[in-house]
């Protein structure tokens, strides 16, 4: 098989790299086709390309997998989808995962904005009557904020 991808690059056609699935009972194979400029590889970059991207694929994999099960909803069996890959490819290439509590996540930023800017007024304002009880509730607001969004963090 080595040396058939061997003679198609010196002849410059398009080489077929595989990607198997190591997780799987049963051996799945995923095609990858590489168009542009495999002719300047060696045969050791070659084969540790094909290692590289069987190793990504299968990184993709577990990570729809893991995605797949967060989500699921029902006793149905697990799918994943084209969305579930995609998903999983942002994850895995830039560590990018969309949050499962979006609205949750932007009210505790919220928080701990408001509770900062309330921190600051109650700190320049100490002498007033009304200054301690803003200091000390802004104070509150922002470490719950922070609280808050560091659950969420955890929980995803």
């Amino acid at each position: 098989m080595q040396e058939e991808g061997t003679a198609a690059l010196h002849r410059g056609e398009t080489v077929v790299v595989e990607a198997r699935v190591v997780e799987e009972t049963t051996p799945a194979c995923i095609g990858v086709e590489v168009k542009d400029g495999i002719s300047n590889l060696t045969i050791a970059s070659q084969s540790h390309l094909r290692t590289r991207l069987e190793e990504f694929a299968a990184q993709v994999l577990r990570e729809a997998k893991s995605i797949e099960q967060a989500e699921h909803v029902g006793s149905g069996p697990p799918e994943i989808t084209a969305a579930h890959i995609d998903e999983a490819w942002w994850v895995r290439r830039r560590r990018i995962r969309h949050s499962r509590h979006p609205i949750l996540s932007v009210t505790a930023r919220f928080i701990q904005a408001a509770g900062i800017a309330g921190f600051g007024i109650g700190a320049t304002s100490l002498k007033q009557s009304w200054g301690p009880e803003v200091f000390v509730l802004s104070a509150l607001a922002a470490i719950v904020g922070i609280l808050i969004e560091a659950n969420l963090a955890r929980a995803e």
